[in-house]
């Protein structure tokens, strides 16, 4: 395993199926989201489209340029594996 203070910085590869899509591409951790070596905000691209900033919240995943909270708790999912 990793130190904790690489896992800020590192992209977090994401491929999920999700509506019988696949969806696959990256986060980018936002520093200022960071502590404990897990990232709340990253920068959003999946299939080579920008979604923008996905957070995590008290009500689960949002993300800003996207109205499917299913879809956003999804990626959330996989970035919450990829952090544990």
């Amino acid at each position: 395993m990793q130190p904790a203070e690489t896992y800020k910085t590192q992209i977090v590869p994401i491929e999920i199926e999700y509506g019988n899509n696949v969806y696959k591409g990256e986060g980018r951790p936002i520093a200022s989201s960071c502590h404990d070596g897990v990232c709340f905000e990253l920068d959003l691209t999946l299939n080579d489209q920008h979604l923008g900033i996905i957070r995590c919240t008290d009500n689960g995943w949002q993300l800003e340029k996207l109205n499917d909270p299913g879809l956003a708790n999804a990626i959330g999912e996989e970035i919450k594996l990829w952090y544990s």
